[in-house]
């Protein structure tokens, strides 16, 4: 193997061990400080959206420091889908996997018996196109159930409006949210940030800022 294929693999490396960091990060905003008030009390998790950024989700949160956690409903709109992540996290979490068939869901009210299983202090995640996550968000809150939900929020005027009365109905219940904007917890982007607004490259002039469907132009800053 060359160098030239060693740096893609390490590259390749660092990128994936340092967006599960951050993911994860995101995810201490609910599982820690802890949301039980027993210290050995295992925290339930529900999977709502079984795609690959919802199994990842579960991964992250394995990997946060709150637990003891474990998955304990799974819900999908298709049921294949429930399946495939559950082997997925069963190879490297077996242990943690507590998902019975009759906590397995599907259909368009999986989401509610998913979240129907968990209690106060558990945490349900919400991965599913954001076209659900106001409905899901405002189904958890009034269960009284804490919740880690994937960007984006919501795809139009009134879906934010109803996300955010929902975000202020868990204020006034003293839930946990925490939400996928992994970037606000990456230490090395604060820094840069930081460095940036101390005037260390600078006065920012120009943005370029790329997306997935291309690039996108900012005017320059005041």
């Amino acid at each position: 193997m060359d160098n030239r294929a060693r740096t893609a693999i390490s590259r390749r490396e660092f990128l994936k061990n340092s967006s599960r960091v951050t993911a994860a990060s995101s995810l201490l905003a609910v599982l820690g400080p802890r949301v039980h008030a027993a210290p050995n009390e295992v925290i339930r998790l529900a999977l709502v959206g079984c795609g690959g950024r919802g199994t990842g989700a579960v991964a992250d949160a394995f990997h946060a420091t709150g637990g003891p956690v474990k998955l304990y409903a799974a819900a999908d709109l298709f049921e294949p889908r429930v399946q495939a992540s559950l082997k997925n996290l069963k190879e490297g979490f077996a242990d943690r996997i507590d998902v019975p068939p009759e906590r397995q869901f599907a259909g368009f009210d999986a989401y509610r018996k998913a979240i129907d299983c968990l209690g106060p202090g558990d945490v349900v995640l919400l991965t599913t196109h954001a076209a659900f996550r106001p409905m899901h968000f405002e189904y958890a809150v009034n269960k009284g159930v804490n919740v880690f939900a994937e960007k984006s929020f919501a795809t139009d005027g009134p879906a934010v409006r109803r996300w955010l009365k929902a975000a202020e109905l868990s204020e006034r219940k003293n839930l946990k949210v925490g939400v996928g904007f992994m970037w606000r917890h990456s230490k090395a982007r604060q820094e840069t940030i930081r460095r940036i607004r101390d005037g260390a490259i600078g006065d920012v002039h120009t943005l370029r800022i790329y997306r997935v469907h291309g690039p996108v132009h900012c005017p320059p800053l005041p």
